[in-house]
Formats: structure tokens, sequence, C-alpha cells
């Protein structure tokens, strides 16, 4: 088994089966010891490659107070501000720790959109909200004013990679593509957070359009 840059992989001594206790070279069936332990090393090899591989640890986005509300009336301000400054980082399926007794069981609550019960969660705001459109269980008085779908306004650079400026008399500085996307739960509880967002970042994100490095390591 090999590892980085082609470095053959070191297996730890106790997968490896001692015959110290033998006076004999030989086992019963002509094989010897070396050939033993090679057979291990292959055998433990495989297991090795075939485990689960351990859960990815990612850098925490929130802290956890308790007292995240569960219905969107008189919502506290602090919880307000938290989710207007979320651009939902990190997002994902929620489970339980799955070398635990409920690993098997789905981890699901209310939406705090919409009311449905998805598995999808913002460790950000710490709130569930779904990530595809409304299900059964949602509030259809909700469901039914929001959006189907998104549009971004994507600039379109040159060769040189400046902004290509509009040609058609149609009003703007710059040529943009239209690029459509499905609206959610997910979005609507963002938004807010993602505009706020790219108005400070907006330089940035143009310099590295354009190819141009950060003065900073990353958006702060």
């Amino acid at each position: 088994m090999d590892g980085k840059d082609g470095q053959s992989v070191e297996l730890p001594n106790w997968l490896l089966v001692s015959q110290s206790g033998s006076n004999n070279n030989d086992d019963d069936d002509g094989n010897s010891d070396e050939d033993e332990e090679t057979n291990n090393q292959r055998r433990s090899t495989r297991a090795t490659a075939n485990a689960t591989p351990q859960a990815v640890q990612l850098p925490p986005s929130s802290f956890k107070s308790g007292k995240t509300p569960k219905k969107r009336d008189d919502l506290p301000q602090d919880f307000v501000t938290r989710c207007d400054t979320c651009i939902g980082f990190i997002f994902g399926r929620r489970e339980y720790d799955p070398m635990g007794k409920q690993s098997d069981t789905r981890m699901k609550a209310q939406c705090f959109i919409c009311g449905a019960r998805p598995d999808t969660y913002c460790f950000g705001c710490r709130r569930y909200l779904c990530f595809k459109p409304p299900t059964t269980g949602a509030d259809k008085k909700i469901t039914s004013k929001m959006p189907k779908h998104f549009v971004v306004h994507t600039p379109l650079l040159d060769s040189d990679r400046n902004t290509r400026a509009r040609d058609d008399g149609s009003g703007g500085d710059f040529k943009i593509a239209k690029e459509y996307g499905q609206w959610t739960c997910y979005h609507q509880a963002h938004k807010k957070g993602w505009e706020n967002f790219i108005k400070q970042h907006c330089g940035d994100i143009e310099s590295l359009a354009r190819g141009k490095r950060l003065r900073r390591a990353s958006f702060g």
C-alpha cells in the first residue's frame, strides 16, 4: 500500500504476529515464519483500507448556548443579529454520533422558516433549514409567498480579465450572465448575511477574479 509521494505505509508493530514461541522456522504446512508475517501484513493492510474513515474535524462557526428559540415569535435581539450576519457556514445534514447508540436514527427538527421537518442544519446560526422545495408539513401561508428560483447577475470578463463593457445600449456598466438556481429556506434564511458579506468583500472577490493576490490571507 502506498502513501503520499509514493512512500510506503509503515504498519504498526501490533499488526505483526510473533512466532517467538516456536523453535522451528517452518510451520506444519511447510510455510516459513516470514511467509506468515507477510500474509498478516496483507490482511491488516486490507482491513485498514476497508475501514470507515474518521469524521473530518471542521472549525466551529458559532457557540452553543442552549437558548436558540424554537419559534419565530418574539425573537431576542442577539439571536436576530446572529441570523442576519450568518452566511450559511457550515451547512449539511445533522447526525448523531456515528459510533453512538442512535447512529441509525435520523436527526430532524422543525424548519425555522417553513415549519417542515428537515434533517439539514446550519451550524452557524444553529437553525434547521430546508435545502429543497417545501414538503409536507410546511406552512403554506409562508411557502406560497416564497419565490421558486433565484438569479445571480455574474459579471463577464474579457481575455485580459477586465469586465466587458456593454455595447447594446441597455444600460449598466458591464455585461453580465444571468445564472439561475432553486430557492429554498436555506437561501431565505441567509439572504441578508450574503448581501452584507458581498458588500464588505466585493473588492476582494473582484481581485480574485482578475488573478490578483489579496493583501490579507483570507476573507475576514
